[in-house]
């Protein structure tokens, strides 16, 4: 499971947050011009692999 957040390039407060709450940028987000940050598991990589 993973919990998935957008956030707007501008908006540096709020990728701060998401930064610091061990999320990682993973691309574009859905909305126009929005990125999307990924949080997954202890133990996990973006690939679903364990580590």
């Amino acid at each position: 499971m993973r919990a998935v957040a957008e956030a707007i390039p501008g908006n540096r407060p709020s990728i701060r947050v998401l930064e610091k709450a061990g999320f990682h940028r993973v691309g574009p987000g859905e909305e126009p011009g929005s990125l999307r940050f990924e949080l997954y598991p202890t133990g996990q990589s973006p690939a679903g692999r364990t580590t």
